[in-house]
C-alpha cells in the first residue's frame, strides 16, 4: 500500500537519522573536551577516514530518505483525497435519492445519482395527486425556501402505489450504487487514515436503504394498510434515520477529502431535532458514529394524523 510504504520510508530515515547522531555524538565527546580519543584518531589516520566516510553516507542516506518519504506523502495525499471524494459520493447518492422521492426539485445528470426522468415525472405526477408542491435542495441551503416537513409529506405519499414503485426503484438504485462505489476505491481506502471509520458509515447508510426498502415493500404487498398509523410510523423512522445518516457521513467522508474548503450543508437539510442530536454527538465523539439505531430512534411526530377532538357538549355557542 501506498500509505504503508509511505510510513516505513519515514521511519527508515528517522532510524538512519538517529543513528548519524549518535555516531556523531560518540565522536565529539571522545574528541573534545576530554580528548580521550584525539591520539587514537591521529594515530589511525585510515580509520578516521572510514568513519568520517561512513558518517557522511549516513546523513547523506537521511536526507535522502527524508526526501523521498516526504514526495510519498504529498503523492500519497493526492490519491487519498482523489478515494475521499469519491467514495463521499456513495452516501451523496442515497441523500439525493431519498430527498428527491420526498421532495422532488431539480436532479444531475450525474450516473451515481440516480433518479431518471421518467422517474421523476412519476414522482411529480404523484405530488400532483397528493396534492404537494416540489421543495427544491438548492432553494432551501440557499435560504429561499424553508424546510419541508418530511414526516407528513412521507405520511401523504406513503399511500400512493405508484410512488412507492418508483421509491422501490429508486432506492434499490441507491444502494447498487454505494456498493459499486466503495467496491471500486476499496483497496485506495484500505490504507487511508480513516479507513474503517468511512467505510463502516457507508455500510450503516446501506442498511439503512435496505430497511426503508423492505417496509415499502412490505406496504406494498396483499393486505397491507399503507394508511395504518404504526406502518406509517415505522416507515418515517426508517426514513430519517437513513437520511440523517446519509446527510452526515458525506458530510464527514468530503471533509476529510477537503477540511478546508468543504461546507457543511447537512444542517440545513436535515430536521432540527436530528440536528440537536447530531451536535451532542459531536461534543462527545471525534469519530463518525451513527446517532440512530434500534435503541436510539429519531424522534417522529405523527400528531396530525390524529382525528381533531370532538367539542365538548355544552362548549359550542349555540343561536337564538
Amino acid at each position: 500500500m501506498v500509505g504503508r510504504r509511505t510510513t516505513g520510508a519515514a521511519r527508515g530515515a528517522l532510524g538512519i537519522g538517529a543513528l548519524a547522531a549518535a555516531l556523531v555524538l560518540v565522536l565529539v565527546l571522545g574528541d573534545w573536551p576530554s580528548g580521550v580519543l584525539t591520539e587514537f584518531w591521529a594515530e589511525h589516520a585510515m580509520l578516521t577516514n572510514v568513519v568520517s566516510s561512513l558518517l557522511f553516507l549516513l546523513v547523506g542516506a537521511t536526507l535522502v530518505e527524508w526526501w523521498i518519504a516526504r514526495q510519498d506523502a504529498r503523492r500519497y495525499r493526492i490519491i487519498e483525497v482523489t478515494a475521499y471524494g469519491a467514495v463521499a459520493r456513495a452516501p451523496l447518492a442515497a441523500r439525493r435519492a431519498l430527498w428527491g422521492l420526498l421532495n422532488g426539485g431539480t436532479g444531475s445528470g450525474d450516473a451515481d445519482f440516480g433518479i431518471r426522468e421518467h422517474e421523476r415525472t412519476e414522482i411529480e405526477a404523484a405530488f400532483a395527486r397528493r396534492g404537494l408542491a416540489p421543495a427544491s435542495e438548492l432553494e432551501i441551503v440557499h435560504r429561499v425556501a424553508p424546510l419541508p416537513p418530511d414526516v407528513e409529506r412521507l405520511a401523504v405519499l406513503i399511500g400512493d402505489e405508484r410512488w412507492r414503485r418508483t421509491a422501490l426503484t429508486v432506492i434499490r438504485r441507491a444502494i447498487d450504487s454505494a456498493r459499486v462505489i466503495t467496491a471500486r476505491w476499496a483497496q485506495v481506502m484500505l490504507s487511508a487514515q480513516r479507513s474503517a471509520e468511512t467505510l463502516g458509515a457507508i455500510g450503516v447508510v446501506i442498511e439503512d436503504l435496505r430497511r426503508v426498502r423492505r417496509i415499502l415493500h412490505e406496504l406494498s404487498g396483499p393486505g397491507a394498510d399503507p394508511a395504518d398509523v404504526d406502518r406509517i410510523r415505522a416507515a418515517a423512522i426508517a426514513w430519517r434515520t437513513a437520511f440523517v445518516h446519509a446527510a452526515d457521513a458525506y458530510e464527514h467522508i468530503a471533509d476529510a477529502a477537503h477540511p478546508d474548503t468543504h461546507e457543511n450543508w447537512t444542517e440545513l437539510l436535515i430536521q432540527p431535532a436530528d440536528l440537536r442530536v447530531l451536535r451532542v454527538r459531536d461534543g462527545t465523539r471525534e469519530s463518525w458514529s451513527p446517532v440512530y439505531g434500534p435503541d436510539r430512534p429519531p424522534a417522529v411526530d405523527l400528531a396530525f394524523l390524529e382525528p381533531p377532538e370532538d367539542p365538548q357538549p355544552g362548549s359550542g355557542s349555540t343561536g337564538d
